[in-house]
């Protein structure tokens, strides 16, 4: 929560700072619960979240007529909903291009697409960053490489615990009934500038992969939760042509290679129709007014998952100089501003926004007992 309620103050101030709309908008977010069990859990939420952060949280129950003022009929399926008004969201293919100009004409030098090969180091210190272009001198890098994390540290001789999880997604347009964003039963959405609404799975699907074996150890209590009840598991396990191509993807190179940073440029993964359809179908029968909606695009996410489904903002302590910044799951877009803005200030040797030790990129080995998240 403190690292949401930082990003959530980022986003929203973003607009003054820049002095251009970056299309952040607050439609609020709801969060549909299918039976007394799922009520329970956030009632609970609820009320400890109200209580430790009363200035940040205006999340309410609702029930009955509240619930169906907000989605008409949504009563007959749903026993209850969490909803946050103050929520909100933004378009990423339009909010990243305006943050960019903002840095900018603050004084940042931005250089897309280039892709990093690696780090030189020299004394234990970090000498340069490679890139694709050439060498850049400096003794602070933050990577921030999402799902690709693991692969660039394992080259510098450190292990990540992550695993890439695929997130189906889809984007529709038609119909004048959502608003905002939420999620409930098979389905998620969110409201987007343009009239068009991005469509996404409540169920994702890990692509066993060669790096899938080696991290399993530290799974191990995330699967046994997560996978375990495999009826009713927002995992599914998927084994085939992913394996094969991480068989014949290099783990080790010199900066002087051509890396697979360059060869695949954007880390996708493959859309998954099944579960879009249905996703989009448990969509349709929440707001009808969207069953004539046109798909106009699908794709496939990696979600950066870590043992216990929490963010790593910290200092790598084997390369001195290195922050990390990864490992966000499917919030990295919403985390991304109060992340970025953590790992400035570790950079920067300020005193951080939030406390910094939930995050720190020790716990995998300290013998720290991992809290797993909820995974969503």
């Amino acid at each position: 929560m403190p690292l949401a309620n930082l990003a959530k103050k980022q986003w929203f101030g973003y607009g003054d700072r820049f002095g251009s709309d970056i299309t952040v908008r607050r439609g609020g977010n709801i969060l549909l619960l299918s039976d007394d069990d799922e009520l329970a859990v956030q009632q609970e939420w609820q009320r400890e979240a109200t209580a430790r952060y009363p200035d940040e949280i205006d999340a309410r129950i609702l029930r009955g007529r509240e619930l169906n003022d907000l989605i008409p009929g949504a009563d007959r399926r749903f026993v209850g909903a969490l909803h946050q008004p103050s929520d909100g969201s933004a378009e990423p293919t339009h909010a990243v291009p305006l943050i960019a100009k903002g840095a900018r004409a603050e004084g940042v030098q931005v250089f897309a697409p280039v892709a990093v090969r690696g780090i030189e180091t020299a004394g234990g210190e970090i000498h340069s960053v490679v890139t694709e272009l050439g060498e850049v001198r400096t003794k602070r890098v933050v990577l921030a490489g999402g799902a690709w994390s693991r692969m660039f540290l394992g080259n510098l001789g450190v292990d990540l615990p992550q695993q890439g999880v695929a997130s189906p997604m889809m984007r529709v347009r038609g119909g004048t009934a959502m608003q905002g964003a939420g999620m409930g039963g098979d389905g998620a959405w969110r409201e987007e500038v343009g009239g068009t609404y991005s469509i996404g799975a409540t169920s994702h699907v890990i692509p066993v992969t060669l790096d899938s074996f080696r991290v399993l150890p530290a799974f191990l209590p995330a699967l046994k939760q997560l996978v375990g009840d495999l009826p009713n598991s927002p995992l599914k396990l998927r084994i085939g042509s992913d394996l094969i191509s991480s068989l014949r993807t290099p783990r080790r190179w010199s900066n002087g290679e051509v890396t697979e940073f360059e060869r695949v440029r954007m880390l996708t993964g493959r859309p998954l129709p099944g579960a879009g359809e249905s996703s989009l179908a448990a969509i349709q029968e929440l707001f009808p007014d969207l069953r004539n909606a046109q798909i106009i695009e699908r794709w496939a996410g990696i979600i950066d998952a870590t043992p216990d489904y929490t963010s790593v903002i910290s200092e790598v302590p084997q390369i001195p100089g290195l922050v990390l910044n990864t490992g966000h799951g499917a919030q990295g877009f919403s985390f991304g501003p109060g992340a970025g803005l953590l790992a400035a200030q570790i950079v920067a040797e300020r005193a951080p926004s939030i406390d910094l030790a939930p995050f720190r990129f020790e716990r995998f080995s300290d013998g720290t007992r991992l809290q797993i998240r909820e995974f969503i």
